[in-house]
Order: C-alpha cells, then structure tokens, then sequence
C-alpha cells in the first residue's frame, strides 16, 4: 500500500507540473499559417472561400484569423474581409464576395492561449470587369 500512495503522488505532482508548462497551453508554440484560395479569378459577385491552415509544435485548434488587404498597414476597417475561429481540424474560413478589383489576401494568426501569431504567403485575387459596365 505504501508504494501506491507514493506511485500516485508522484502521478498527481507530474500531472501537476504538465499543467502548470506553458508548453501545455501553447506559450511559447510557434506557428505557420497558409492561406488558400478557392479560386485566383473569379467574376463580380461569385462566391470565393479563403481558408486558412494553421500548424504549430503543438497542433492548434483555438485562435482567431483575420483575412486582410496584403498592402494595408493595419488589418482593420476597409483592409479587413472577415474574422474566423480556428477549429479543431487546424482550419479557419470564410467565404465573400469581392467586387472587381485586383487583390493581395493575407491571413494573419492570432491566439489568446499564448502561441505565437503568424502571417501567410500573400496570395491573389482577380475579379475581372467587362468593357461598358458602369463600376
């Protein structure tokens, strides 16, 4: 009985000390983000998904991505397309609808838990106008 209690103390203080690493909570945990692209060249007004992949030394699965203008300064206001949570799948997405224009997507990682914020490649977006449309 004596080693029981001393097997299960010694199993409390390791969980105990688990818990209290910042490792456990992602501090610390750098990231990559990749940013995806439903399709390069799309007409006014059909639907696009970005999707944003975001991988760690430690899976992560909480956290927030903005979708952002690439040549914006600050990801707000205009320069912002949308904002959605990391699932459990490591994935955040939104779909929209952009009107013509040329444009440089990012996605930006960000988490309360403590990971290290990412930023992805930019990529880009084209949304042709016809000759005599009013914009």
């Amino acid at each position: 009985m004596p080693n029981s209690k001393i097997l299960s103390a010694l199993l409390i203080s390791l969980l105990c000390l688990f818990a209290s690493s910042p490792k456990a909570y992602g501090a610390g945990n750098t990231t990559t983000t990749a940013l995806a692209v439903s399709a390069n060249s799309v007409s006014a007004g059909t639907a696009i998904t970005l999707t944003a992949t975001v991988a760690g030394q430690i899976p992560v699965t909480a956290g927030q991505v903005m979708f952002c203008e690439a040549t914006a300064v600050h990801c707000d206001g205009a320069a912002l397309f949308g904002v959605a949570q990391v699932t459990s799948s490591h994935t955040a997405a939104i779909t929209l609808r952009l009107g013509v224009g040329s444009y440089g997507i990012n996605a930006v990682f960000s988490s309360f838990l403590g990971a290290v914020g990412s930023t992805s490649a930019t990529q880009t977006l084209t949304v042709p106008g016809g000759h005599g449309e009013f914009l």
